[in-house]
């Protein structure tokens, strides 16, 4: 427990040291994910399962052994196996659950985006507010089920949007979350209207960007599989005399 208690602390302590580097990788991962989030998600997946295998293989040597070089290359080498095994079983059996929270995340984002640019007059109960998110997250996910494709797509270019948009405006020094209490204690209303407009914009130009990406490679394979085949056809041509048509 003590061994626990001391990792939990050094996290906590390590996070606030360096809170703006954090906020600005966090800042820098969002924009990856608007702009390439198809291609990223499964890594993503793979390094959340990679890192839940530390605290496993951190603590319970912290807590058995005394610190020494032996000590450290079991934790390397128990978190390598961990991690590839967390990771693995993360990617195959946990990435639909993974796009299922995406699209949650998504219904959440919409739902703020129409908060705080139309709805704020409307909305100003937090409890209202957030049985809104939920829904919306829950419809969002179900989505996911059926259009999974399309889900990908929105949720990390809108999802990618917002976080790198938020994680920026808390470095800044501004309320980044429309509850409605925590806007009107704030003042943030104006502010919250202003950074909603850029989570539009960069988050359509996401979309409209994997799009086009996802367009070309679709676009390139069958290519590939139509010019492999008239090469696979073309010595049985030769052979029969037969000119292709």
């Amino acid at each position: 427990r003590e061994s626990w208690e001391h990792f939990e602390a050094s996290l906590h302590s390590a996070f606030h040291a360096n809170r703006d580097v954090v906020l600005l990788a966090a800042v820098v991962a969002g924009i990856l994910f608007a702009f390439v989030g198809f291609l990223l998600l499964g890594g993503a997946v793979f390094a959340a399962g990679f890192a839940l295998a530390f605290p496993v293989a951190v603590v319970p040597f912290d807590a058995l052994f005394e610190p020494s070089k032996s000590r450290f290359a079991l934790q390397i080498a128990t978190l390598l196996l961990l991690g590839a095994a967390f990771g693995w079983i993360s990617l195959h059996l946990l990435y639909r659950g993974v796009l299922f929270c995406c699209a949650f995340f998504l219904g959440a984002v919409i739902t703020s985006l129409a908060q705080t640019i139309v709805l704020r007059s409307i909305i100003t109960d937090d409890a209202a507010f957030g049985a809104i998110c939920v829904l919306a997250g829950a419809l969002c996910g179900l989505f996911s089920l059926l259009l999974p494709d399309a889900l990908l797509v929105l949720s990390t270019a809108f999802g990618g949007a917002a976080a790198s948009v938020a994680c920026m405006s808390v470095l800044l020094g501004h309320n980044a979350i429309p509850i409605p209490s925590l806007v009107k204690r704030s003042g943030s209303a104006s502010w919250l209207a202003v950074i909603s407009c850029f989570v539009l914009v960069l988050g359509t130009i996401g979309t409209m960007t994997q799009t086009s990406m996802i367009v070309k490679r679709r676009r390139r394979v069958i290519e590939d599989s139509s010019d492999h085949a008239k090469s696979e056809r073309a010595p049985l041509l030769e052979n029969t005399g037969e000119d292709e048509p």
